[in-house]
């Protein structure tokens, strides 16, 4: 198997490494989630919510559920409903 990268997506920011696994298939892999080590239904979880912070200290392994109700209440908390109008705090 070989491994290339970090390298960060231009559609999302994200950072990703590319796998060539021995038997010559190409995917793509979530550079957190390669550094957890996770290969299931989880995921990788910011810590201070900075996804180019990337430091093993500030990650954390989380199910995929739970990591989505936690981003929409953060999501949520950064914007404010004003007289018809959305605001981001």
């Amino acid at each position: 198997m070989k491994i290339y990268g970090p390298y960060k997506r231009n559609t999302d920011g994200r950072w990703y490494i590319k796998v060539i696994k021995d038997d010559g298939k190409r995917t793509t892999m979530s550079y957190p989630k390669y550094l957890l080590g996770i290969k299931d239904d989880k995921t990788a979880d910011h810590i201070d919510r900075n996804i180019d912070n990337n430091s093993p200290s500030n990650l954390r392994v989380i199910n995929r559920p739970d990591h989505s109700r936690e981003d929409h209440i953060y999501t949520k908390s950064q914007f404010l409903y004003v007289h018809g109008a959305i605001v981001k705090l």
